[in-house]
């Protein structure tokens, strides 16, 4: 079960798997700790130090113990870190802590091969997602490159997503298929070619 960090009305509210929650109220210290944290981490990934991540998710980890959020500490760290769904200057400071980075005296949590630990942001309360649709299923493919940089070979991106279908197409294409194979064949074939059409488009339209 996902630990929940929530902060709103001025607190923050922690709420184990089990459902026990603690409150604890928001200091000003908290959201300039927030801030802090985010610029340090655009400047230590702009130059690429290492060192200086490591020590952003170290203390971020004994921010967590100063304020007696030790639950986050558990073998099984799912942790949500969420807000309202319209989330005010300080709620945004807090989703915006860089939370993966998070790390202990072995080095960070992510890495740690032992302990799960999987950080999500939540806007609003969590909700049962909807049941998926059973349908066809389409992919549309998409690449871009930024200005300035390399330009990315697009036609090598496109052939990890439509392989598959080409497979599919041949594998279906095998002598001795029974009618109810012939009519998946056929399905497989039509959504190929929805899958090249759809992507032929937007190639032209990236190029116009």
């Amino acid at each position: 079960m996902a630990v929940e960090l929530r902060f709103e009305q001025g607190m923050f509210r922690l709420r184990s798997g089990d459902g026990v929650e603690e409150r604890i109220a928001v200091e000003r210290a908290d959201i300039e700790a927030f801030l802090d944290w985010a610029q340090r981490y655009e400047q230590a990934t702009t130059r690429k130090d290492n060192q200086a991540l490591l020590a952003i998710g170290r203390e971020i980890n004994t921010w967590l113990d100063k304020r007696a959020l030790e639950k986050l500490h558990a073998d099984e760290r799912h942790i949500h870190f969420a807000t309202v769904a319209r989330p005010d200057a300080d709620q945004l400071a807090f989703l915006d802590v860089p939370w993966e980075l998070i790390a202990d005296r072995d080095g960070y949590w992510a890495q740690d091969a032992i302990v799960s630990y999987q950080p999500a942001r939540l806007l609003g309360p969590l909700t049962q997602p909807a049941a998926p649709a059973h349908a066809d299923l389409f992919v549309l493919f998409m690449a871009a490159a930024p200005l300035g940089e390399i330009e990315l070979d697009f036609e090598a991106e496109e052939v990890p997503v439509c392989l598959p279908y080409r497979r599919a197409q041949r594998w279906n294409a095998t002598a001795g298929l029974g009618p109810g194979a012939r009519k998946g064949a056929q399905r497989h074939r039509l959504g190929w070619l929805r899958l090249r059409s759809r992507c032929n488009r937007v190639r032209q339209d990236l190029l116009r």
